[in-house]
């Protein structure tokens, strides 16, 4: 895979707190920018709503910077905003809740039969999945 630089212009307060976020979330600036770039081409668009006075959260699964993305990573990540975007989630919390669950861990094991479902098949499984957790840690 050839790279290229990309030089932009922001306001430093901005930059520090993107880094502030990317950094909690175990992302560096150049990661999270991939991550935007990959996501704004697989959607044909801007990968997220358009909207005035709405804090911005970028959520986005931990990975290796230089590390080129395998289709099942993308896909990981695709879903992970796609689950918190219907649920309702903080990026982090949605993180969170698919590393805890093992859900990250099953996208990527299942990648061959999830990415043919619609969106609703597996987020619906994905519930199914969380549920079934509840219950086997339930007394």
């Amino acid at each position: 895979m050839a790279t290229t630089n990309l030089n932009i212009r922001t306001d430093k307060a901005i930059k520090d707190q993107a880094e502030e976020i990317f950094n909690e979330l175990g992302l560096n600036m150049t990661t999270a920018v991939n991550i935007f770039l990959r996501t704004a081409i697989r959607e044909q668009g801007i990968p997220f709503e358009l909207k005035l006075d709405v804090p911005n959260e970028t959520p986005a699964a931990a990975i290796e910077e230089g590390r080129e993305m395998t289709r099942a990573e993308e896909y990981l990540i695709f879903f992970l905003e796609r689950y918190r975007y219907h649920k309702g989630l903080s990026g982090k919390d949605a993180i969170e809740l698919f590393q805890s669950k093992g859900i990250s861990e099953y996208i990527l094991s299942h990648y061959d039969a999830l990415h043919v479902q619609s969106e609703q098949s597996v987020i619906e499984e994905i519930d199914e999945l969380l549920e079934d957790s509840a219950l086997s840690n339930t007394p």
